[in-house]
């Protein structure tokens, strides 16, 4: 059986994002969509020059159509998971103000055995 092809042209604006090949090729196999769809968003809002990204669960829920319980989980899922680090700390109010850090993505050899 012949395999159909598709042809992608990239005529985006200045105002797009990246994410790394395997994000794509291994990861949204193993991850749940609304996981996935959450880590796509943290790599969409992460500042290339500052290497953050400002942005609270409640606008994540909001843009993803998902209720911020389902953000928290995919957060815990994606920390398990290796694919960011969370910096806990405390504003000076006392409030929680974590920091997430989108680590690098692991290659297909190395979840190999998640498929």
């Amino acid at each position: 059986m012949t395999q159909k092809h598709i042809r992608v042209k990239d005529n985006r604006r200045i105002n797009f994002f990246q994410t790394d090949n395997d994000a794509v090729d291994v990861w949204a196999r193993v991850l749940s969509h609304a996981t996935f769809k959450v880590y796509i968003a943290l790599c969409r809002y992460a500042n290339n020059l500052t290497s953050e990204a400002r942005v609270g669960y409640a606008h994540l829920a909001e843009a993803l159509n998902m209720s911020t319980a389902t953000v928290s989980a995919a957060l815990k899922t994606l920390e398990s998971e290796g694919l960011l680090t969370v910096e806990r700390g405390y504003n000076e109010r006392g409030a929680e103000t974590n920091i997430y850090v989108l680590q690098p993505v692991t290659s297909m050899s190395e979840v190999g055995s998640l498929q």
